[in-house]
C-alpha cells in the first residue's frame, strides 16, 4: 500500500528512537483507517453531522500525508555502496537530521491528539446504510413516457432499437444490450420500446439492477427463459458478456441526437412548446454546444431556464456556470449522470479519472502521457508479471470499458493511442476534485510561463511529485526544479532548453524523464545517478536524431524504454554497454557504425522483453549489418531500420507478433516483400527508398491484415 511506502520511508532514518517508531507506527494505523472510513463514505454523506465528521477525517488524513512528504523532502533517502561512505553518512547526517525528525515527531503527535478530538473512532469502523439502488439516487433522470419534448429528441433512436427487437431473421431467445454514455437516453429508448412491445408477449417486467448487483444481471441473463431481454449499461465488458453476438449490442454514441433534434429538444424544454424568441437563438445554440448534445444535460438546464426570465442575461449566466461554475446547482444536475459509476470506481480508478482535469477541454491526451504521469503520482499498483505500463493501460482500458473516457485515437492493433472525457464530464471531475480536495485548477489568460515566474512558482510547490513543462517557452532548464526532489515526472519536452544540469542528480525518485524535442545534444553523466528511472525520451524523432550518452552509463538497471540515443559518444561505441539493460521495453539508436552491428544484437539478444526497436545509421550509404542475431527477440512489435541492406535479416521474418516495420534508404536489390510475406501479423508497412526493383508483387496469399501501405522513394 501506498500509506505503508510512505512510512517505510521514514524509517530509515538512522537516529529514529523506539518511541519515535512507535509513534509513526501509531499515526500508520490511524491514517490507514482514516482512508478506509472515507472509501466506505464516499457519496453516502446523507445527514450534515455526517459530512462534517467526513470533512474532519479528510483534512486530518491530508495534514497527516503532508507531514510524511515534507519530512521525506528535508530528509531524503540516500544510497551508499561501501561501509566507509555508510558510516560517514550516518554521522554527517546525525545531526542535519536531527531537526526534521524533532519538527515531524511534534507533528504526528498533535496529529495524534486531533485524532483523539474527533470523537469515538469505533464509528469509523462501521460502514453507513448503503446508497439507495434507485436510478434518481444514482445521478440518473428518469423521463416519463408522456413527455413529448424529449420523445422528439429520441424517436429515430427508439425506431433503430425496435427493429432490432423485431426483427424476424434472430432467434427466439436473445439478449439485446443498449451502451451509451453516461446521461445519453438508454433507459429513455428502453422504456419506449417497452410499451411499443410488452403487449406482445405474455409475460413482460421491468427491473432496475443497481451497479452493485451487477453479477446477478449477467446471471439473469443466463438462467431467465425468455424470448427478450434488453439490458441498458455503461459498462462495454457486460454489454459484450450478455449478448451472443456484437449484431445484438446497440450503442448510442454510434447515434447521437443530431444538431436539429437536440436544439429542437432544448428549445420546446425551455419554452413549453412555445417557439425560440430571436434574440435568445444565439445564446440557446451556444447552451446546446456546451452540452454536447446529451439529452440529461439537455433536459437538465432546460428545466432550470424554463423557471427563469427569458432574457440574455439569465440565458449568459447559465452558460457561464456550466463553463467556469462547477459548483452550481444547474452544473451539478448535469454532472451528477457521472456519480452513478464514479462511486463504484475502485479508489485507483477514481484518481486516473480525476486527473483528466489537468488537460484543457477538448483536448485529446496521447496515451503515452497519461499513463507516464499517472505513473509518476504513483496511481498505479505493482502486480507480478506485469509493468506499470500494463497495469495502467488495463486501467485506462477500464475507464473506456466504463463509457467514461471516449478513445479519440486507436492504433492498428486496436490498441489507444489518445483519449478524452467529455466536457460534461470534466465539469464532473473539476467539482468532485474540489470537494475532495484532489486538486486546484487555476485558469489564467496567459498560458506562458515565463522562467523568472517559474523558478519562484517551484519555490512555493516543494512537494511537487509531477511536473509536465512541454511546450513551455524555457531557454535553460529552471534552476529550482532540482529542488522537487519528490518529483517522479519531469517533462521539458519542446523547449529551448540546451543542457541538463549536474544537480539532476538530486531527483532520487524520478522514474520519468522526457527532454525530446529540445536543444539537447549531450546528457551529462549524472543522469547515470537516477535510481528509479525507468523512461528516459531524448532526442528528436521526427528528424531521427539521437543524443550522446556518456560510456559508463548506468541509470536504474530497470530501465524500460530508452530512445533515442547515438551510439558513439565522441569515437566511444556505448553499444556493447546497452547489453546491461536488460528489461528494455524500446530501443531507439541513431547513428550506428557498419562494425557496431555485431555488438548491437549482441546487446538485443539480451533484452527478452523488447518490443520497440530503432536502428539508424549516421550515413544513408552505409550498410547496416545485422544478421549476427542468433535469438530474435519474439516479443518485437515495431521495427525501423534506416540505411544500406544487403538483404533483410532472416531473423525479421520470424518476428510473428511484428505489427509495424519501417525500412529506410535499404535501396535492396530484391523485393523486401519476399522477406516479409511471413510475417502473419503485420498491419503497417512503411518503406522509404528502400528497393530498388521496377515492380512489387504482392502476392494474394500474403500480407492480409495489412492496414497502412506507404510508400516513397521508389525506383523512377
Amino acid at each position: 500500500m501506498v500509506v505503508d511506502h510512505l512510512f517505510l520511508g521514514i524509517c530509515h532514518v538512522s537516529i529514529c528512537s523506539g518511541r519515535d517508531r512507535r509513534n509513526i507506527e501509531e499515526v500508520r494505523k490511524w491514517l490507514n483507517t482514516m482512508l478506509a472510513y472515507l472509501k466506505d463514505t464516499e457519496g453516502r454523506e446523507d445527514t450534515a453531522g455526517l459530512k462534517d465528521r467526513v470533512q474532519q477525517v479528510q483534512d486530518l488524513a491530508y495534514e497527516t500525508q503532508d507531514a510524511i512528504e515534507e519530512f521525506m523532502y528535508e530528509v531524503p533517502k540516500h544510497s551508499h555502496h561501501h561501509l566507509i561512505t555508510i558510516v560517514l553518512h550516518d554521522v554527517a547526517h546525525f545531526f542535519k537530521d536531527f531537526r526534521p525528525l524533532w519538527r515531524f515527531s511534534s507533528r504526528m503527535a498533535d496529529i495524534k491528539k486531533e485524532v483523539d478530538n474527533i470523537g469515538d473512532f469505533d464509528t469509523l469502523r462501521i460502514c453507513p446504510s448503503p446508497v439507495a439502488s434507485s436510478s434518481t439516487t444514482a445521478g440518473e433522470v428518469s423521463f416519463s413516457r408522456n413527455d413529448h419534448h424529449v420523445l422528439e429528441g429520441i424517436t429515430r433512436r427508439v425506431e433503430a432499437l425496435l427493429d432490432r427487437v423485431s426483427r424476424g431473421d434472430q432467434p427466439r431467445d436473445v439478449v439485446i444490450s443498449v451502451i451509451g454514455d453516461p446521461g445519453s437516453g438508454k433507459s429513455t429508448v428502453i422504456h419506449e420500446v417497452f410499451e411499443m412491445v410488452k403487449n406482445s408477449f405474455e409475460c413482460s417486467a421491468w427491473v432496475s439492477v443497481p451497479p452493485s448487483c451487477e453479477d446477478l444481471l449477467e446471471k439473469l441473463c443466463q438462467e431467465l427463459e425468455v424470448s427478450k431481454i434488453i439490458i441498458s449499461t455503461r459498462n462495454r465488458n457486460l454489454a459484450s458478456y450478455c449478448t451472443s453476438s456484437h449484431d445484438y449490442i446497440y450503442d448510442l454514441n454510434l447515434n447521437p441526437l443530431t444538431w436539429e433534434e437536440a436544439l429542437e429538444l432544448f428549445c420546446k424544454k425551455v419554452f413549453q412548446g412555445g417557439k425560440c424568441p430571436d434574440h435568445l437563438v444565439d445564446w440557446c445554440e451556444k447552451i446546446v454546444i456546451r452540452c454536447k448534445e446529451s439529452p440529461h444535460a439537455i433536459v437538465a438546464v432546460g428545466n432550470f431556464l424554463s423557471n427563469k426570465p427569458l432574457n440574455g442575461t439569465e440565458f449568459k449566466n447559465v452558460l457561464d456556470s456550466l463553463e467556469f461554475d462547477p459548483g452550481h446547482p444547474v452544473s451539478l444536475s448535469c454532472y451528477r449522470i457521472f456519480s452513478h459509476s464514479y462511486y463504484h470506481l475502485l479508489p485507483k480508478l477514481k484518481s486516473c479519472f480525476l486527473y483528466f482535469c489537468n488537460f484543457p477541454e477538448d483536448h485529446s491526451v496521447t496515451r503515452g502521457k497519461l499513463i507516464h504521469q499517472w505513473i509518476g503520482c504513483k496511481f498505479i499498483e505493482k502486480r507480478e508479471c506485469k509493468t506499470l505500463e500494463q497495469v495502467a493501460y488495463e486501467y485506462l482500458d477500464e475507464l473506456v470499458q466504463m463509457s467514461m473516457v471516449h478513445v479519440t485515437r486507436r492504433d492498428s492493433e486496436g490498441r489507444i493511442r489518445s483519449c478524452q472525457v467529455s466536457n460534461l464530464a470534466r465539469g464532473f471531475i473539476l467539482s468532485m476534485s474540489e470537494k475532495v480536495n484532489f486538486i486546484n485548477v487555476l485558469r489564467s489568460p496567459s498560458a506562458s510561463l515565463e522562467e523568472s515566474m517559474a523558478n519562484e512558482l517551484f519555490k512555493n510547490f516543494k512537494l511537487m511529485t509531477s511536473l509536465d513543462l512541454e511546450n513551455a517557452g524555457l531557454q535553460h532548464f529552471p534552476e529550482e526544479v532540482v529542488n522537487l526532489t519528490l518529483l517522479r515526472y519531469l517533462s521539458l519536452r519542446s523547449t529551448r532548453i540546451d543542457s541538463v544540469p549536474k544537480s539532476i542528480k538530486k531527483l532520487q525518485k524520478l522514474m520519468v524523464l522526457d527532454l525530446r524535442n529540445t536543444l539537447i545534444i549531450r546528457l551529462t553523466k549524472e543522469i547515470s545517478e537516477l535510481p528509479k528511472l525507468l523512461y528516459l525520451f531524448v532526442g528528436c524523432p521526427n528528424a531521427v536524431v539521437g543524443v550522446q550518452v556518456r560510456p559508463g552509463i548506468k541509470c536504474s538497471t530497470s530501465l524500460q524504454k530508452l530512445s533515442l540515443i547515438k551510439a558513439n559518444y565522441k569515437e566511444i561505441s556505448i553499444v556493447k554497454e546497452l547489453g546491461n539493460f536488460i528489461d528494455l521495453r524500446k530501443l531507439g539508436i541513431t547513428e550506428l557504425k557498419e562494425i557496431e552491428g555485431k555488438d548491437l544484437c549482441a546487446s538485443v539478444e539480451k533484452m527478452k522483453h523488447l518490443y520497440s526497436l530503432s536502428v539508424s545509421l549516421a550515413s544513408k550509404e552505409v550498410y547496416l549489418d545485422l544478421k549476427d542475431m542468433k535469438k530474435s527477440p519474439q516479443l518485437l512489435q515495431k521495427l525501423s531500420l534506416g540505411g544500406r541492406l544487403k538483404e533483410i535479416p532472416a531473423w525479421v521474418g520470424e518476428l510473428y507478433n511484428l505489427y509495424k516495420i519501417e525500412l529506410k534508404w535499404s535501396k535492396l536489390q530484391n523485393s523486401p516483400l519476399e522477406a516479409l510475406h511471413a510475417l502473419r501479423s503485420l498491419k503497417e508497412l512503411y518503406l522509404y527508398a528502400a528497393y530498388t526493383v521496377v515492380f512489387l508483387v504482392f502476392n494474394a496469399q500474403s500480407f492480409l491484415e495489412l492496414r497502412i501501405l506507404e510508400i516513397r522513394g521508389g525506383p523512377t
